[in-house]
């Protein structure tokens, strides 16, 4: 199996900048604004809003977000967008893609859990880059910090931390600030028909909470594999999750200074 890491200027990028348009521009006061399908880029601030919905109401935890039609049975989310599309919106927006140190990845295995690594139906199965790609992974990722805006009854909106609706398995509570890296997806080639995908685009993979390579961010700590323990990982936090089906949005941005 061969596999390429999707850079800058990649073709994955120039076929999403053949989407993309503006709806503002520079001025003052006013930011400009990009959108792709599902995503809207701030380029001023960095920041992305993606719309989605919330998809699971209890359970263990391997992502926080996936595309609509993935894992959607351990996703807190489901996203309105091509990994493809968020991947590219987040290049557009200055993000830089890399990868987590090798003790950051957990114990990830493509031989472990395979309940967990099986792909949505249709999808092929790949479950790991090649060592090459590791190898190759030397950019800084750019760290990120997510909220979350969720539509109130009366049609309005609410933002809060992210972490809110999570439970950490290890203390019954929902973690402090969590920071993820924009690891990004490859490309890899069928070498039985000889075509090119984008492995997230086949695998709906967004946003993991246990290290997944074919992911596009990951988070920038090791906070156990659910599938190992009771107190291991995340859980959802029904106290605080809106009903399955609530309409919502993910804001995605650059870690700030100081941030914990």
């Amino acid at each position: 199996m061969k596999y390429r890491r999707m850079l800058p200027s990649g073709h994955l990028l120039a076929g999403a900048a053949a989407l993309v348009f503006l709806v503002g521009c520079a001025a003052p006061g006013r930011a400009t604004v990009a959108v792709l399908p599902g995503i809207m880029i701030e380029h001023d601030t960095q920041t992305l809003r993606i719309e989605g919905r919330v998809c699971i109401e209890e359970g263990i935890l391997e992502y926080l977000a996936v595309a609509k039609g993935g894992k959607e049975y351990e996703s807190v989310f489901a996203l309105d967008c091509r990994p493809s599309h968020l991947q590219a919106g987040m290049l557009i927006a200055g993000y830089q893609a890399g990868e987590v140190l090798p003790g950051l990845r957990g114990d990830f295995s493509p031989q472990a859990d395979p309940a967990a690594n099986i792909p949505p139906k249709g999808a092929p199965r790949v479950q790991s880059p090649s060592t090459e790609y590791f190898a190759k992974a030397s950019i800084e990722p750019t760290r990120v910090t997510i909220d979350i805006d969720v539509q109130q009854p009366d049609g309005t909106w609410k933002r809060y931390p992210v972490e809110r609706v999570l439970m950490d398995r290890s203390t019954g509570k929902p973690p402090s600030r969590l920071v993820w890296a924009f690891t990004g997806s490859f490309f890899h080639r069928d070498q039985q028909t000889g075509t090119e995908f984008f492995v997230a685009d086949a695998e709906k993979s967004l946003i993991a909470l246990w290290y997944d390579p074919t992911a596009l961010l990951n988070l920038a700590q090791d906070v156990g594999n659910p599938y190992r323990g009771d107190a291991a990982g995340f859980s959802v936090n029904p106290a605080i999750l809106p009903p399955k089906g609530t309409p919502l949005r993910l804001i995605l941005r650059p870690r700030r200074s100081g941030l914990e």
